[in-house]
């Protein structure tokens, strides 16, 4: 059998069951995540950051872009994080953008109704 350029570089592609650890909760204040699902993988160097609003389209709200960096904060930290995956719950949208649901004049409106972008924040990650 030829070997590949990648087998040659890389050695064999690992085929073994990769065991996901959640993080549940932001680990400086113990807040439940409920936007995102935060997983890492035993002894792999990876991190899975998982959108889970499917019934929105995985759509974002202020919620979300928090849950979003601090998840990226954590995994940034993580020396034994080599890799994050950025994904999406269901099977209709990796994510749809802003909630339009929570649309104002001014931006989306968060729990007092003043408006913003602030998934802009999540670029500095």
């Amino acid at each position: 059998m030829k070997e590949t350029c990648y087998k040659r570089v890389y050695g064999d592609v690992l085929s073994h069951d990769v065991v996901w650890r959640v993080i549940a909760s932001d680990a400086d204040s113990d807040k439940e995540f409920t936007d995102i699902i935060y997983e890492k993988a035993v002894g792999e160097g990876i991190a899975k950051i998982s959108i889970n609003r499917p019934e929105r389209r995985n759509a974002f709200r202020h919620n979300t872009v928090k849950e979003l960096i601090c998840a990226f904060n954590d995994a940034m930290h993580d020396s034994s994080i080599g890799v994050v995956i950025l994904t999406g719950m269901g099977t209709k949208a990796f994510c749809s953008g802003g909630d339009q649901a929570l649309r104002i004049a001014d931006g989306y409106s968060d729990n007092e109704d003043i408006g913003s972008l602030n998934a802009l924040d999540l670029q500095v990650y």
